[in-house]
C-alpha cells in the first residue's frame, strides 16, 4: 500500500514538472514574441531583364531605434522598385492595387541604394492579389508571393534563434519581460532572390548583439553572429 502511494506521488511529482516546464516555455516564447520591435511576415516578387519589384509587410516600431528597447508598433507594406541599371529620373508614379484597394502615389528615392520605395502602412496577407502599374512605363506586372512556399515563418525563425542563444537569451529574461527587442528581416544572397533568409538580430539594452541567418526552406543555421 505505502509503494503504490509512493508511485503515485512520483508520478504525480514528474507531471507536474513536464507540465512546468511546458509552462515556462509558452511563457519565454511569449515573452520573446512581445519583444519583436520589427517582423516582416511575407514577400511578393516581380523580377524582369529591366527591374526587380518586391512588396513585404508586417509591423515595426514607429521611431525605429536600435537601442534594446520597444516602441509603438505600427503595420507596413513597402513597395520596392529597383533598375538593373542606373535609372536617370528622380520621380516615378505608380499605382498599386492590392486586392479591391489601389494606392496612387509617387515612389521616394532610397538614398542608400538608389532604389524606389513607399509604404502603404499597411499588413497583407499571403493570399492578396497584387499589382503595380508603372505610369512611366505604361507597364502592368502581377507579383507573386514566394512566401506562401516557405516551409519556416518569421514565428519559427524566432523559435529556432531562441533555442541556440538560450544561453544568452535565460539571463535576459526579468520581470516577465525580455532585456531587449528583437528585429526579424528577409534577405537575399543576391539581387536573383534564388536564395532568401530570415535575420534575427536581437539588440540588447546592454549594447550586447546576437544574430543569426536561417534558412526559409530548411530552417538550418546559415550564420551567426
Amino acid at each position: 500500500m505505502k509503494v503504490k502511494k509512493v508511485l503515485i506521488s512520483f508520478c504525480l511529482l514528474i507531471c507536474l514538472f513536464f507540465l512546468c516546464s511546458c509552462g515556462d516555455g509558452g511563457k519565454q516564447e511569449n515573452m520573446l514574441e512581445a519583444s519583436l520591435s520589427e517582423y516582416r511576415k511575407n514577400l511578393f516578387i516581380y523580377k524582369n531583364s529591366n527591374y526587380l519589384v518586391t512588396f513585404t509587410s508586417g509591423e515595426r516600431e514607429n521611431d525605429y531605434i536600435m537601442n534594446g528597447e520597444k516602441s509603438k508598433m505600427v503595420d507596413f507594406g513597402v513597395i520596392t522598385l529597383k533598375f538593373a541599371k542606373p535609372f536617370a529620373g528622380s520621380k516615378l508614379q505608380f499605382e498599386l492595387k492590392v486586392n479591391d484597394d489601389t494606392y496612387a502615389a509617387e515612389f521616394e528615392r532610397n538614398p542608400y541604394d538608389n532604389s524606389f520605395v513607399f509604404d502603404i502602412e499597411k499588413q497583407v496577407n499571403d493570399d492578396c492579389s497584387i499589382s503595380l502599374y508603372l505610369v512611366d512605363f505604361d507597364e502592368t506586372v502581377k507579383m507573386e508571393c514566394v512566401s506562401k512556399t516557405w516551409k519556416y515563418t518569421y514565428l519559427n525563425a524566432l523559435e529556432i534563434f531562441a533555442n541556440f542563444h538560450k544561453k544568452e537569451i535565460n539571463p535576459l529574461m526579468k520581470d516577465g519581460n525580455l532585456q531587449g527587442e528583437i528585429y526579424i528581416k528577409t534577405v537575399a544572397e543576391d539581387n536573383n532572390l534564388s536564395d532568401i533568409y530570415w535575420y534575427v538580430l536581437l539588440v540588447c539594452k546592454n549594447g550586447e548583439m546576437y544574430a543569426n541567418l536561417i534558412s526559409v526552406t530548411t530552417g538550418q543555421i546559415m550564420q551567426t553572429n
